[in-house]
């Protein structure tokens, strides 16, 4: 078992459910221009376009996952419908038209933003009047005691080098996001069973020690979150 074509830690026992639960969840409808930013090889992306009459613009800054992706689009006959590309969400004003799409989704990809601002910044921009912004990610936990809080960004620290990421705060996120101008629908933790059976394999497959020997221990919070760029 592995993560076939959907490269997310946080899901349900079905692949094929995952996918149906976050078309669902972004809100997706036919006819919507979708941006999907760090698209992986784009799982997602195609289960969208095989179920929805909807156009999509991916991007991912790996090379390797663009040829993979190319390869799955054209095996599910879908280039008419998906276009993928090389290329940093971190500039994406750079990448594409400004106001051109009517959704935006970053599927457990905001976490490896370094510059979030920028990213949230970007989205804001490239989303039409009403356009609808939708992160599926981990933020990191929050504790009271110095010492527990202290080993959480210890593990926070190790997953950050291991899997090169930004493990964002929810607080910081969302102060972003009011001040880039986009407009709050809902925030609410993940609404499926989490089913850590892949990641744990993933881990144990490369030997990471995510908690330098010690006992395992949560330190972050599934989270989605839906905005809204303001019609005027």
């Amino acid at each position: 078992m592995d993560f076939e074509d959907t490269l997310q830690a946080a899901r349900p026992t079905s692949r094929i459910d995952l996918n149906r639960y976050l078309m669902e969840r972004s809100g997706l409808r036919d006819g919507d221009h979708i941006l999907d930013a760090g698209c992986g090889i784009c799982g997602p992306s195609i289960h969208f376009a095989q179920n929805r009459n909807v156009t999509i613009e991916a991007v991912t800054l790996s090379s390797y996952q663009v040829s993979e992706a190319r390869n799955a689009i054209r095996k599910a006959g879908l280039q008419k419908r998906i276009n993928v590309q090389q290329g940093d969400f971190q500039h994406l004003p750079s990448l594409f038209k400004k106001s051109n799409f009517d959704r935006a989704v970053f599927l457990e990809s905001f976490s490896h933003a370094g510059v979030p601002l920028s990213v949230l910044t970007g989205a804001f921009e490239l989303l039409k009047p009403g356009g609808t912004l939708y992160i599926k990610d981990f933020f990191a936990k929050v504790r009271a005691d110095p010492k527990e809080h202290a080993r959480l960004q210890d593990v926070i620290a190790k997953v950050n080098e291991v899997f090169f990421l930004h493990t964002p705060s929810l607080q910081e996120t969302v102060l972003m996001l009011e001040q880039t101008g986009f407009q709050r629908q809902w925030i609410q933790p993940i609404q499926f069973e989490l089913d850590n059976s892949v990641w744990n394999k993933f881990n144990k497959t490369h030997g990471f020690d995510l908690y330098s020997g010690q006992p395992a221990i949560e330190w972050c919070d599934w989270i989605e979150l839906n905005y809204r760029k303001p019609i005027n």
